[in-house]
């Protein structure tokens, strides 16, 4: 029996069945979303599974239950091109073979699990990577410079860890390719933020939340064009938010700066910004004419503003709150919509729940 893919998302639970491994010209296998758990491993569904070797080249089963098994029965698929074993009950150490075993990776996502340890060594292997997911486990130990020598690699996910970014290996890798997302949350990094970082012109997202960043707010990063999620939440800036440049950024459409120290807000006009939180800082300042006088700037795009904890925060002056109603206008059902924004002198009525994460 022959098939090349199969889609099955319908609240599968127990072990994946048997006969899906007999379909030897099997491509591709989507389990994802189901309740599905690898149990108690015999050695008959390791020699099953080993009948796919030369065929599967993507699988994803995130979502499910699976234990440190399945991560281990799944490395003698060696031409799997894409695995997402994301969202699932691994707790174990990446085994340090998979970067000799998967060596046709294009993309490897384990993130949202328990996963211990350090990133192997033999991963360094893995010479067509495109995209490393590794964020919102429990890995330990140096971020090492090697990770960003993949030349091919768009997405690196190591964020949300409890990894050390080594600041001494910046200029190793200043004149490298860099990703065009690149997730380093709680990555270790202090003081200001490194120099090789100003230098990448391609990003599409960057998240630097949660470190212990220093300094200045940034000013370089109105030079990356591409920029369109700009993440520096849960830091220790200080001084003025950087002034009213972000025109230049056309393609911006989140910007998190919530949780610095910074005094003054500056005007913020882009045409595309969505999402702007500005939340649990202190500022001192008059709201900015941008806010004011939308929707023709800043907030004649903007869905969400989060301006709350307004006991830090000390603004004064007023909007229209019939100007913030009229943003809201031809959304799609299911924006959450920054409407009805009154401004006094320490306090904002009706703001926008739900952006503590940013």
């Amino acid at each position: 029996m022959s098939m090349h893919g199969i889609y099955a998302g319908n609240n599968l639970s127990g072990s994946i069945p048997p006969q899906l491994f007999h379909l030897l010209l099997l491509r591709y296998l989507y389990l994802g979303g189901n309740s599905l758990n690898s149990g108690e491993v015999q050695p008959d569904e390791e020699e099953e599974i080993g009948n796919l070797t030369t065929s599967l080249l993507e699988l994803s089963i995130f979502g499910n239950k699976f234990s440190n098994d399945m991560l281990l029965l799944v490395l003698c698929l060696k031409e799997l091109e894409y695995l997402d074993l994301s969202y699932n009950d691994l707790s174990m150490e990446i085994p340090t073979e998979i970067g000799n075993l998967l060596h046709n990776i294009l993309s490897l996502s384990l993130n949202n699990n328990r996963l211990i340890g350090g990133i192997p060594l033999s991963m360094k292997k893995l010479s067509k990577l495109e995209g490393l997911y590794l964020h919102n486990n429990l890995l330990i130990k140096e971020i090492l410079p090697w990770l960003f020598d993949f030349k091919g690699l768009e997405d690196l996910y190591v964020g949300g860890n409890r990894l050390i970014w080594n600041s001494s290996v910046s200029v190793e890798i200043a004149s490298n390719p860099m990703p065009f997302r690149l997730f380093l949350k709680s990555c270790g990094l202090v003081g200001e933020v490194p120099k090789w970082i100003s230098t990448q012109t391609s990003l599409y997202f960057l998240d630097l939340s949660k470190n212990k960043l220093q300094g200045a707010f940034p000013q370089w990063f109105l030079e990356i064009r591409s920029l369109e999620f700009f993440i520096l939440s849960d830091n220790e800036f200080i001084g003025s938010l950087p002034p009213a440049h972000f025109s230049r950024l056309h393609n911006l459409q989140v910007l998190a700066l919530s949780r610095n120290k910074p005094k003054h807000m500056g005007d913020h006009k882009t045409s595309l910004l969505t999402i702007l939180s500005l939340s649990h800082n202190n500022f001192s300042s008059h709201v900015p004419q941008s806010l004011i006088d939308g929707p023709y700037f800043l907030l004649q795009q903007l869905t969400i503003l989060d301006l709350t904890m307004l006991d830090e925060n000390f603004l004064s002056g007023k909007a229209d709150l019939k100007r913030t109603e009229e943003v809201g206008i031809g959304y799609p059902v299911g924006f959450l919509l920054a409407i009805g924004i009154i401004f006094f002198t320490g306090y904002l009525d009706h703001t926008v729940p739900g952006l503590n994460h940013l």
